[in-house]
C-alpha cells in the first residue's frame, strides 16, 4: 500500500512540474542566428557590394586581375571585358574582375 502511494505522489509531482517560458528556449537559437550574421553574412555582404562597385566602374585602359591573369581593359561590352595580356587579347566575363591594379 505504501508502495501504490509513493508511486502515486511520485507521478503527480511529475505532472505538476511547470514548462520553462518560450523565450529561454528560443533565446540560444537568436543568439546564435546573431552571432552567425554578424560573422558570416554581414562581411560578405560587404565584400560583394565593393566588387559590384568596381566592376560598374570599370574604364578603359585600366590595369586589372581577372581570373589570376593581369591585362589591361581594350574594350568593355555589357557582361564582359576585352584585356590585352602582353601580345594577348582575352575576353573575360565581368564578374572574374578581383580588383583594379595601381600603376608601379
Amino acid at each position: 500500500m505504501n508502495v501504490e502511494l509513493i508511486v502515486g505522489l511520485l507521478a503527480q509531482a511529475a505532472t505538476t512540474q511547470k514548462q520553462p517560458p518560450i523565450w529561454t528556449t528560443l533565446l540560444p537559437m537568436v543568439f546564435i542566428f546573431v552571432i552567425f550574421w554578424v560573422l558570416l553574412i554581414r562581411p560578405q555582404q560587404k565584400k560583394q557590394k565593393a566588387l559590384d562597385l568596381l566592376v560598374k566602374e570599370l574604364k578603359v585602359n585600366d590595369r586589372v586581375m581577372a581570373g589570376g591573369i593581369v591585362g589591361v581593359v581594350v574594350s568593355l561590352k555589357d557582361r564582359t571585358i576585352n584585356i590585352r595580356s602582353g601580345e594577348s587579347k582575352i575576353e573575360v566575363m565581368r564578374g572574374s574582375v578581383t580588383e583594379i591594379l595601381k600603376d608601379e
